[in-house]
């Protein structure tokens, strides 16, 4: 229930607007507990990796393959391919057990780069931050936008190709 209740706050809430029972909240809630109730609803694992005490976790709700078209340099022809989808997005920091911050995407679209590149550029769509900073917690609103990461880098945050496995979509 305590899920629902965060993630509502997470999507409704404007920055800046947090009110003190919001607040106390986020601060009784066990991050333990939390994600455990968030993988019961967010079936999609995609993202996890532990530094020192701090976990990271990243979870849909689904995985999808959009049909998408890149053109060719030099070329007046398209290369058609498909481009994993996920949607509903919660990713969740913690700190020994504490929640230090939630943040929310409609969704995150993956895109190979093209020949020999070994690079995926990731489109998020609109969403929510909570950040814990030493001066108390500060929501943000997420705009819509692209950014190109090499595979090591998001294999070493912790990135599970594998989600995106054609016959794990199925």
């Amino acid at each position: 229930m305590l899920t629902k209740q965060l993630i509502k706050l997470v999507r409704q809430v404007r920055p800046g607007e947090l009110d003190q029972a919001q607040i106390s909240t986020l601060e009784r809630l066990s991050a333990t507990e939390f994600v455990e109730e968030l993988r019961s609803k967010y079936l999609v694992l995609f993202q996890e990796r532990r530094v020192g005490h701090k976990p990271e976790i990243g979870l849909a709700r689904s995985v999808s393959l959009e049909l998408a078209r890149r053109r060719l340099p030099n070329s007046r022809l398209s290369l058609f391919f498909f481009m994993p989808v996920l949607g509903q997005c919660v990713f969740v920091s913690s700190y020994d057990d504490r929640i230090t911050e939630v943040t929310t995407v409609a969704s995150i679209q993956v895109i190979p780069g093209g020949g020999d590149s070994f690079e995926i550029t990731l489109r998020t769509g609109l969403g929510h931050k909570f950040d814990k900073r030493p001066d108390g917690w500060f929501l943000k609103k997420l705009k819509k936008r692209p950014v190109t990461l090499s595979e090591a880098l998001l294999s070493a945050r912790g990135w599970n190709f594998k989600t995106f496995d054609i016959k794990s979509i199925e």
